[in-house]
């Protein structure tokens, strides 16, 4: 039994973005989805990693309800990610 989460997040809300903050506690890498529900009307502009400044728009699944699935891959040296979500 773990006594010790793999990863927790923090979410974090602006005008016209979502930011989730994933922090790793241990040095175990572990592959997840991020799964955002946009707020009504809401429609998906961009999503981006800000540390690696990756674009992961491309990897996104967006089903008819808004809800969106980003897939993580975390590499066991990860510090943190922060993952924004840019919507109009």
């Amino acid at each position: 039994m773990r006594d010790v989460p793999t990863m927790e997040l923090l979410p974090v809300i602006c005008d016209q973005a979502i930011i989730a903050i994933v922090f790793p506690y241990r040095a175990i890498g572990f592959e997840t989805n991020l799964l955002i529900n946009l707020p009504a009307g809401g429609k998906l502009a961009a999503v981006r990693e800000l540390w690696a400044d990756e674009d992961l728009t491309g990897l996104v699944e967006q089903d008819s309800k808004g809800e969106i699935c980003i897939p993580l891959v975390v590499p066991g040296d990860c510090e943190l990610k922060a993952i924004v979500v840019e919507f109009n």
